[in-house]
């Protein structure tokens, strides 16, 4: 979870960065990536619109990767 494959990852504080990459780690179900996936992505869209950027999204679904890498039961 860095600068190559983290939506917003520009916008976000050094702090916010860190909490993003451990949160990112303590997820048990994909349920609950997904959902702060979905919260997270709204936030950096919101973000970039004040900011007048564009912003794309993610890439890739990071919570369907991590599922296929056996994250999740």
């Amino acid at each position: 979870f860095g600068p190559n494959n983290a939506a917003g990852w520009s916008m976000m504080t050094p702090q916010e960065r860190t909490t993003h990459q451990d949160k990112m780690h303590s997820f048990k179900t994909l349920e609950e990536c997904k959902a702060y996936m979905a919260d997270h992505s709204k936030q950096m869209a919101e973000r970039a619109k004040e900011r007048k950027l564009t912003y794309a999204g993610p890439r890739e679904n990071a919570c369907e990767v991590m599922q296929s890498h056996g994250w999740f039961k």
